[in-house]
C-alpha cells in the first residue's frame, strides 16, 4: 500500500508524460501479478463505487482521534474530508503494517461500511498518513487517477513487452483486478504473437545489505550478451537485449535449433571460440564464411526455458521450466553452468574475477520469476607505465615480463584526473619519437589503473585483453621495476598461456 500511495504521490506532481509512463512502467514491473494488476485497475479505470460517504468517514476519524473539538474544525476547514480523516489520526507504530494495495483492497475495503467502522478503523491503524489518504478516496470514490487512462495502459504495455492492443481490448469494459487476468493478458499475448511476446527478463543488481541467500544457485555467465533464441515456424530467431536479430551471424546455432518444438524459447548467452574477442568478431559478420564458422565455433549456453513447445512456462519454477530442454542439450546446445550457493557472496565474486567474469548471476530456483541477480565482482587494480599517448588523451600503458615490457591496456586521460598538467609536461618533455598523432615516450612515469576484467588473447603480446581500463592517479612513488609483472596477471585469471 506504501509504494502505492508513494507512487499516486510522485505521479501527482510530474507534468511530463514519458516521465510518468516510466514511473509505472517501473512500478508495475516490480510488483506481482495481482499487485500489479489492481495498480492498473485503480490507475486506468473510474474509482471502485463508494463503500461508505466522506462525511461518515470524517466522523469515525474524529471519534477515534480524541483530538479537541477546535483543532478538529480547523482540519476541516483546510482540507477535503478523506485528507482530513486522514491526518488527525496518529502515524502507525505497529508492525502489522497493511503491506499490498490487494490486500488493503480485497481484505480491508471490502468490509467497510457505514454501519460498521470497525474494520475502518482497524485498518487506520495499519497506515500512515499518505496510505490512509489514499485510502480514504478509495473506499469513499473520492479517488481521482493523476493519469490518464492511455497513459496507464501505456505503462502496461512497456512493463510485460505486451502490445498496447491486447491490454485495450482486455480492459474492456473494465479491468479485472487479479493476477489471472494480467497473465491471461500476457497469455493471450503469446497465444497471438508467439516467442515475440516474451521479453528478455531483467537483471537486478544485488543489494549488498540484503541477507545472504539460502538455498539459490549461482553461475558464470556472459550476462552482457543475453539473447533469445527462439524456434517458430521452423524458423530461429536470436533477439540481442538491443532487439536485433542475430540469427544470420550464427547459422551453426541454427541447426542445434532444429531440434526444439515448434514454439519455443530459450533465454541465454552466445559463445564463440575462446572469449570475447572471437564473439566480437562473429557478431562483426552477418554472413560468416565455412572457414569462420570452422575457427571459431558457437555454442549456446542456456539459462533459461521462457517457452516450450507453443506453452507459456513463465508461470512454473525454474527448475521445471530447464526439465523441458535436458533431453536435447548437445555440444552446441549446453546448460549454463551453476551450483547451490554454499560460500558467501563476496567469496564468489573473488573467484568470478580469477576466472575473468565481470560479475555472476543468482536466482532462486523454486521461484517463477524469470528475472534474476546479478552480483558485480570487484575489478582489478594494476601498476603500469605509460609507454604511447595518441592525441591528448588516449594513453598505452605496459607491465613489465622479464626484463622487456609488454602493452596491457589503453585508457583515456581525463580532465578529471587530478595529475593531468603533469601528464602533458612529462609528455612534452620526454617525446622520444612520433608517428603522426601517436607520441612514444620514456617509460618511466607509472600510473594506478583499474581493470574490470582480463580476458586470454592469443593475438597480444601480453596474452590477454583489459577490459574497461580505467587511470586512476599517478603513482610518483613507484619505480619501473616495482610494477607489475604480467605473470601476476595470469596467476590472477588461471592463464597458463
Amino acid at each position: 500500500m506504501l509504494t502505492f500511495a508513494g507512487l499516486v504521490k510522485a505521479l501527482r506532481q510530474m507534468v511530463d508524460s514519458e516521465q510518468r509512463i516510466m514511473a509505472m512502467q517501473i512500478h508495475l514491473q516490480g510488483h506481482e501479478p495481482a499487485e500489479a494488476a489492481w495498480t492498473l485497475r485503480l490507475l486506468a479505470d473510474p474509482p471502485p463505487p463508494a463503500r461508505i460517504s466522506p462525511r461518515r468517514l470524517q466522523k469515525a476519524a474524529e471519534e477515534a482521534s480524541c483530538l479537541p473539538d477546535w483543532l478538529v474544525k480547523a482540519s476541516k476547514e483546510l482540507a477535503s474530508a478523506s485528507e482530513t480523516a486522514a491526518r488527525i489520526l496518529p502515524n502507525c507504530e505497529s508492525e502489522d503494517r497493511i503491506v499490498t494495495l490487494q490486500e488493503a483492497m480485497e481484505h480491508w475495503a471490502a468490509r467497510v461500511s457505514a454501519d460498521d467502522t470497525v474494520p475502518l478503523l482497524q485498518a487506520w491503524m495499519r497506515m500512515n498518513g499518505d496510505e490512509r489518504l489514499v485510502f480514504n478516496q478509495l473506499v469513499s470514490s473520492q479517488f481521482r487517477s493523476p493519469v490518464p487512462r492511455a497513459e496507464a495502459l501505456e505503462a502496461a504495455s512497456r512493463a510485460t513487452s505486451v502490445p498496447l492492443e491486447a491490454f485495450e481490448a482486455a480492459s474492456l469494459p473494465c479491468i479485472t483486478p487479479s493476477a489471472e487476468w494480467w497473465n491471461g493478458v500476457k497469455g493471450q499475448a503469446f497465444r497471438t504473437q508467439g516467442v515475440r511476446a516474451i521479453p528478455i527478463s531483467t537483471l537486478y543488481v544485488w543489494d549488498e545489505e540484503e541477507a545472504e541467500p539460502t538455498g539459490w544457485i549461482a553461475g558464470w555467465g556472459h550476462l552482457g550478451r543475453i539473447v533469445l533464441l527462439g524456434w517458430e515456424a521452423a524458423e530461429m530467431t536470436l533477439i540481442s537485449q538491443h532487439g536485433e536479430n542475430l540469427a544470420t551471424h550464427f547459422p551453426d546455432l541454427a541447426r542445434a535449433a532444429q531440434d526444439l518444438p515448434e514454439g519455443s524459447l530459450l533465454e541465454g548467452s552466445i559463445v564463440a571460440g575462446d572469449g570475447d574477442e572471437d564473439l566480437s568478431r562473429r557478431l562483426e559478420r552477418p554472413h560468416p564464411t565455412t572457414s569462420v564458422l570452422k575457427k571459431t565455433p558457437a555454442q549456446f549456453a542456456v539459462h533459461d526455458v521462457l517457452a516450450w513447445d507453443g506453452e507459456d512456462l513463465r508461470g512454473l519454477s525454474w527448475n521445471e521450466r530447464i526439465q523441458r530442454i535436458a533431453p536435447l542439450l548437445n555440444n552446441v546446445l549446453q546448460m549454463v553452468d551453476y551450483w547451490t550457493i554454499e560460500q558467501p557472496l563476496a567469496v564468489l565474486a573473488l573467484e568470478a574475477r580469477r576466472r575473468g567474469h565481470t560479475s555472476f548471476w543468482l536466482r532462486d530456483p523454486d521461484s517463477a520469476e524469470a528475472d534474476h541477480f546479478v552480483v558485480h565482482t570487484p575489478p582489478h587494480l594494476i601498476q603500469a607505465v605509460l609507454t604511447t599517448l595518441e592525441g591528448e588523451s588516449e594513453a598505452t600503458f605496459a607491465v613489465r615480463h622479464g626484463d622487456a615490457l609488454v602493452p596491457i591496456a589503453k585508457a583515456p586521460l581525463t580532465a578529471e584526473l587530478d595529475d593531468i598538467d603533469v601528464v602533458r609536461r612529462y609528455v612534452r618533455a620526454n617525446t622520444l619519437e612520433s608517428f603522426g598523432p601517436v607520441r612514444v615516450v620514456r617509460p618511466a612515469l607509472v600510473f594506478e589503473l583499474e581493470v574490470e576484467s582480463f580476458s586470454p588473447s592469443r593475438r597480444r603480446k601480453a596474452k590477454v585483453s583489459a577490459w574497461n581500463a580505467k587511470v586512476l592517479c599517478i603513482r610518483e612513488d613507484l619505480n619501473v621495476p616495482e610494477t607489475a609483472d604480467v605473470q601476476d596477471i595470469w596467476d590472477a585469471i588461471g592463464l597458463q598461456p
